[in-house]
């Protein structure tokens, strides 16, 4: 029952991301070329090269949580980061245009990140990745462009209502996934400590990193701030759904990418403040 409702808060709040988007302005985005090699170059090369790195030497003793923090850390988050990014006053459109791109590369790189840095191989089925490009992006967006086009009253209250509410959906799906986990948390909840330290270094040392590149590129200030939420939120439901298969037998993998969340959230709105207070 909770796995169901943390599905169904997922899709809304996904389809409040894409109602938040101006599709126009998203094309006219991705032809910033220096925003989006560096996207690719922080999520997809040295992202992971990082999180194997803070792995070995954190995590050495842990096999499992090493595992799930791993899948965590590469796999680009493909919603959330949306919200933060406007709450920061990034440049929305800009984020959003490279969202298709975090989730095809994450799908057709996840398998081969396991396999380099830790030898499994059977990770998902073609029809998962189906159903996952399904319910993560093609559904949340014909909605939201259903929506968009619809006119009258009462469509307007809805889109002014999921406008409103994206950070409660977005706090209802974690809940959801986390109660989904309790009984094997409240017996393993040591692992939230386990993960602490890991993700944080990952934090300041990816922080750093995009700080450096923005004054280097010299991004405006919104772009800058986009790029700093699109590499640092993590956790892809992708990236659950594969869990399910990989832990089978050890369940600590799975718990690791369902706790990752609680401090990643905390790290992303304490860096939204930081934007603000400057």
């Amino acid at each position: 029952m909770c796995t169901s409702l943390s599905f169904a808060f997922s899709i809304f709040y996904d389809t409040w991301s894409f109602l938040d988007v101006s599709f126009k302005e998203t094309k006219t985005a991705l032809s910033h070329k220096g925003f989006l090699i560096s996207v690719l170059i922080l999520n997809f090369i040295i992202g992971p090269l990082v999180a194997y790195g803070i792995g070995r030497i954190l995590l050495d003793k842990e096999p499992f949580i090493f595992l799930g923090f791993l899948m965590l850390v590469v796999t680009p988050c493909t919603d959330w980061y949306l919200l933060f990014t406007k709450l920061a006053k990034g440049n929305v459109p800009l984020t959003a245009s490279l969202l298709p791109v975090n989730l095809l590369l994450q799908i057709a790189l996840l398998p081969f990140y396991l396999y380099l840095f830790s030898g499994v191989k059977r990770t998902f089925s073609i029809s998962m990745l189906l159903e996952s490009i399904f319910y993560m992006f093609l559904l949340p967006f014909l909605l939201a462009i259903i929506i968009k086009r619809r006119k009258g009253r009462g469509v307007q209250k809805w889109r002014a209502f999921f406008t409103s509410s994206g950070m409660l959906f977005l706090n209802l799906a974690v809940m959801m996934m986390l109660a989904s986990e309790g009984s094997y948390l409240s017996r393993h909840f040591s692992v939230l400590y386990v993960l602490l330290l890991p993700l944080l270094v990952f934090f300041i040392i990816t922080f750093l990193a995009v700080f450096l590149i923005s004054k280097v590129l010299r991004f405006k200030t919104c772009d800058g701030i986009s790029l700093h939420f699109i590499t640092l939120a993590r956790n892809s439901p992708l990236a659950l759904a594969m869990a399910t298969i990989a832990f089978e037998k050890q369940p600590e993998g799975s718990l690791a990418l369902g706790l990752g969340p609680l401090i990643e959230l905390l790290l992303l709105a304490f860096i939204v403040y930081l934007f603000l207070c400057n």
